[in-house]
């Protein structure tokens, strides 16, 4: 006879559960974020930890939802078909980190050994600095404002960068999370009886 539901039982399984994730989760980002990237360039007032953390979680999600397929695919006949989830994954991620790279250097300079999210529309002053100032470096533009970026571009131009940048790299990790564990899966399915 099937045990009866109780919200007890319930939140004791879904933290099993979690734990499971958590701990996987938790591994996979280690994997990907320890190679992959640092947080977003500028990355304010959300802070670079909080970022880090923010992809473990989406990390977590995405190991959960991807098990819940690998669950209902695991059969031989499944190999190829994971096989090519995990080498389009991967393509996808590599996309992602390489755009998230070339982003981070466009849309970044540097000042005071801090990488600076910059904008993409002169403020009035930052307009007439650059009017006056023709080929000016980037590095030296911002060091003549003394770091304040939001005196030389827009604070809009800014922010939908650095929401740029952090979309980027958090769509990256699930990415690479697909690709190891559709790969971990086809090898589950190719090591099973015809």
């Amino acid at each position: 006879m099937a045990a009866k539901w109780s919200p007890g039982r319930w939140l004791h399984g879904a933290k099993r559960t979690w734990d499971s994730l958590a701990k996987t989760g938790v591994w996979i980002a280690a994997v990907v974020t320890g190679f992959l990237l640092p947080p977003p360039a500028g990355a304010g007032q959300f802070g670079e930890a909080n970022w880090s953390r923010l992809a473990q979680f989406v990390i977590i999600i995405a190991v959960g939802l991807i098990l819940v397929v690998t669950s209902r695919y695991q059969r031989r006949q499944h190999t190829v078909a994971w096989s090519v989830v995990a080498g389009l994954a991967l393509v996808v991620a590599l996309g992602s980190l390489f755009g998230y790279l070339r982003s981070a250097t466009l849309w970044t300079c540097e000042h005071d050994g801090l990488r600076l999210v910059i904008g993409s529309s002169l403020t009035p002053l930052g307009q007439a600095f650059v009017d006056a100032n023709p080929g000016i470096a980037c590095d030296q533009l911002i060091f003549n404002f003394a770091g304040q970026v939001e005196k030389i571009w827009t604070i809009g131009s800014i922010q939908t960068r650095r929401m740029w940048l952090a979309l980027i790299y958090l769509g990256t990790t699930p990415c690479f999370t697909l690709s190891i564990l559709a790969v971990v899966q086809a090898l589950n399915c190719a090591r099973k009886p015809r």
